[in-house]
């Protein structure tokens, strides 16, 4: 079990880094940058989301097959940092992160998944702090930083292929139940809460992304520490569920924390209210999810799963769109390019606040049919 667990947060690492450092070493190489990296990301995520949905079985030889082929894709993006690489890359990725969540989902279970993954991201932001070197190198005039970024992928690759080799079970199915923190009795049925949960998770993912892919450069360390700080917090809560010393199934705190989530991507980051918005968001991003899995009678299947990431890849297409565009528009005005990333995040996470507020309604009508079936009784 402890091994699944260091697999995500390899792949997480190695996603964070991979993600959160691309596109620099892109930005000489045109426009439409978060485009293709939303295309990359799309189809990462619907790769993953095909092999939950198709229920595709680990081997070592699909996994060894994943690893080379990603290391394949380093190695040409080194040689030619192009944007067309992206997408070919990302298909690679899929293979790789779909072999290893959907094995680690039926292992540890959906909570130490999500526990490893914020944990995986919040140690690969601190490239932050790593200088970029402006002098060219022998390899197609990368900055030595973001070089050594992708060396630290591939090497990420490689611990993950010798990992996988090691275990003696690869080629067996866990004999655990496999829908982990998901399976939770009660009487009553909700496609309504399976509904809010994909979209909980789905916003919860497209915020931390994109957040690392538009890392503000423009603020003190202080401001950037928003993002990790909010990580790290969501890290505690999620290991706090995982460990069973919380436990909640109120359909009134399902509505409140939604309410909250909308408020803390619409208002409290927009306004720079960044302690509220850590603490906020960072705690109900994991909160809701474990209510609402609470609510359900019938828990989430792996096919559920896989629609959830294709809904995923679906909202990263429509954010390197929407990146882009919003680029594109700001500088039209002339704002200074330094405050690129940050106005374009703020801007996508008042589009996830519309998320937010499908989940509001979502919840509400699950709150106004307990008190209902509470008043008959």
């Amino acid at each position: 079990m402890k091994v699944s667990r260091y697999l995500v947060f390899l792949i997480a690492l190695f996603i964070g880094l991979w993600y959160g450092n691309v596109n620099i070493l892109l930005s000489t190489s045109g426009a439409n940058i978060y485009t293709w990296t939303g295309v990359a990301l799309t189809l990462m995520f619907l790769m993953v989301g095909l092999i939950f949905y198709f229920q595709v079985q680990l081997s070592k030889r699909k996994v060894a097959l994943a690893v080379v082929l990603n290391s394949l894709m380093i190695f040409l993006f080194l040689l030619v940092h192009k944007d067309w690489v992206m997408p070919i890359c990302g298909t690679a990725q899929g293979l790789l992160v779909g072999l290893i969540l959907k094995d680690a989902y039926r292992r540890i279970g959906f909570n130490a998944i999500v526990s490893m993954s914020l944990l995986g991201y919040f140690l690969a932001w601190f490239t932050y702090f790593l200088p970029m070197d402006t002098s060219p190198t022998l390899i197609a005039d990368w900055s030595f930083s973001p070089l050594i970024i992708m060396v630290l992928t591939w090497v990420i690759l490689k611990v993950i292929l010798i990992i996988l080799l090691q275990k003696q079970d690869l080629d067996q199915q866990a004999d655990r139940n496999p829908i982990g923190i998901l399976a939770v009795d009660n009487q009553q049925k909700s496609i309504t809460m399976q509904v809010f949960i994909l979209l909980n998770v789905c916003l919860g993912i497209s915020f931390f992304t994109w957040a690392m892919i538009l890392l503000d450069y423009s603020q003190s360390w202080a401001n950037t520490v928003i993002l990790p700080a909010t990580l790290m917090v969501a890290f505690v809560l999620a290991r706090i569920v995982q460990n069973g010393l919380y436990r909640m199934d109120n359909a009134g705190w399902l509505f409140t924390g939604s309410l909250i989530l909308m408020l803390s991507l619409g208002m409290f980051y927009t306004l720079d209210l960044s302690l509220l918005f850590i603490v906020s968001f960072g705690t109900f991003i994991v909160i809701t999810t474990d209510i609402a899995s609470r609510l359900m009678s019938a828990p989430l299947t792996e096919k559920h799963l896989g629609w959830m990431f294709m809904i995923t890849a679906l909202s990263m297409l429509i954010a390197g769109l929407y990146a882009d565009n919003h680029i594109a528009y700001i500088r039209s005005i002339k704002m200074p390019e330094n405050l690129l990333a940050l106005s374009t995040i703020q801007a996508w996470s008042q589009e996830l606040a519309s998320v937010a507020a499908i989940m509001v309604i979502l919840s509400g009508i699950v709150f106004l049919k307990r008190k209902q079936s509470e008043s008959v009784l």
